[in-house]
């Protein structure tokens, strides 16, 4: 095989490595993102609840 073209194909591969990287740090900014949704809408769910709570209830 020409030495142009191993220089060529491993370049390729680097650069595809790299795309596959970015893609799964993507996706786990996603991930992390909705988590953050998640927690946030618990949070304030709870809130919500205990200012519903009223102060003679016995739970």
């Amino acid at each position: 095989m020409n030495y142009r073209i191993k220089k060529v194909r491993i370049q390729s591969f680097k650069t595809q490595k790299k795309e596959n990287k970015t893609k799964v740090i993507e996706m786990r900014l996603k991930h992390i993102d909705q988590i953050m949704d998640f927690k946030s809408t618990v949070e304030k769910l709870g809130k919500k609840l205990q200012s519903n709570k009223s102060p003679n209830s016995y739970n």
